[in-house]
């Protein structure tokens, strides 16, 4: 695999922007969105992979009604419609993963993803790759994985799905 530097963003404005470089176990800070242009003189600043916090993001399981359906021409928003609070129009989804008629995806507000795609290349990084970061965490056939982060929890199901609980939640979800 070729080299990238993740950086993951805050969801505020004026939160820490935490990046790395692949295959290195030192993760960086900056502070704020004004200071991702720090990273423009960096050697992997045209391979950005982006990871986007879970709390951002919509996972669901989906089955297909007619077996060969392209993902593309599939209305996911419509599918998603009955178990989501507020306008699913405005969702960008992406396939995680598809076997047979079954198939993951995640969404994101269409419009956010729009603004932060904006803020990279405003601050001249190029991005390639865009994955939620609770994806990444290892997970077992049937299992989950928790990790406690420094304000906030993330947690991988088995086989794509990811969120990040508040901690008022985290008993639920252990249950």
């Amino acid at each position: 695999m070729k080299q990238v530097l993740f950086i993951r963003p805050d969801t505020r404005e004026d939160g820490n922007i935490a990046w790395c470089e692949s295959g290195s176990q030192q993760v960086s800070t900056l502070s704020g969105w004004s200071a991702l242009s720090e990273l423009a003189d960096h050697a992997l600043s045209q391979r950005v992979c982006v990871l986007l916090p879970a709390s951002e993001t919509i996972f669901r399981h989906f089955t297909l009604l007619k077996k060969g359906l392209s993902t593309q021409a599939t209305p996911f928003s419509w599918m998603a419609e009955e178990t989501l609070i507020g306008d699913v129009d405005n969702l960008h989804w992406t396939v995680l993963g598809k076997k047979g008629r079954e198939v993951d995806a995640v969404a994101i507000d269409a419009e956010r993803l729009t603004q932060w795609l904006a803020l990279f290349a405003e601050a001249g990084l190029k991005v390639i790759q865009i994955l939620p970061d609770a994806i990444l965490l290892p997970v077992s056939d049937g299992g989950s994985t928790l990790v406690v982060m420094e304000e906030s929890y993330w947690s991988r199901f088995s086989p794509f799905g990811a969120c990040e609980p508040d901690a008022g939640l985290l008993p639920l979800l252990l249950s």
